[in-house]
């Protein structure tokens, strides 16, 4: 029993030590936040910078029609509406972006931003951030004692602990953003809806 309490600990700790960078940065005159990538854990950095997970997660947050609404919002409605962290990184360009002649010193998501519905910014790196913050914000709201409780016991059955903190991770985010699959484990349906 010691031992559960001790590796449950230590889960909750590794968690709260890998969500504690990152949050959102104001936008000036805008009720939404935006996300650097470059503000997360280099943890979470590294599993949405593999292009393996990414296009998995990808293709749910396309499934999941996170941007459907915005894509049809006015310039109005930019400046007085709020965004979730995955529509403010996925379904617009970087507030920064300026689209003028002269583009040579712009965040390089502003190059990757197209008005098409099934790319917008699903490439940037704020897309990415929008994501990681989901997962930060879920950690640290009660979902990440849920989620490691659930699975402490769990790791006593791994081989690998590796496992044990992906289906972790996995977890936190499926909770976020209603994902039924696992971005970390290779199943046939990118959702998990098999």
């Amino acid at each position: 029993m010691l031992l559960l309490i001790a590796a449950l600990m230590a889960v909750t700790i590794f968690g709260f030590i890998v969500t504690g960078a990152g949050g959102g940065m104001a936008v000036s005159g805008r009720f939404y936040n935006e996300y650097h990538l470059q503000d997360y854990s280099p943890w979470l950095r590294k599993r949405v910078e593999d292009p393996k997970y990414w296009m998995t997660i990808r293709s749910c947050i396309l499934g999941s029609k996170t941007c459907r609404d915005i894509v049809m919002w006015s310039p109005v409605d930019y400046l007085t509406r709020d965004m979730s962290p995955l529509q403010s990184g996925c379904c617009k360009p970087p507030s920064e972006c300026t689209y003028e002649m002269s583009m040579m010193s712009q965040n390089i998501d502003c190059y990757k931003w197209n008005n098409d519905p099934s790319i917008l910014c699903y490439e940037c790196d704020s897309c990415k951030a929008g994501v990681l913050e989901g997962v930060r914000r879920d950690w640290r709201g009660d979902g990440g004692m849920r989620e490691d409780a659930s699975f402490t016991e769990k790791y006593f059955y791994e081989s690998d602990p590796r496992v044990f903190v992906d289906e972790l991770m996995t977890a936190a985010i499926e909770g976020v953003y209603g994902f039924e699959k696992s971005m970390f484990v290779e199943r046939t349906d990118p959702c998990g809806k098999n």
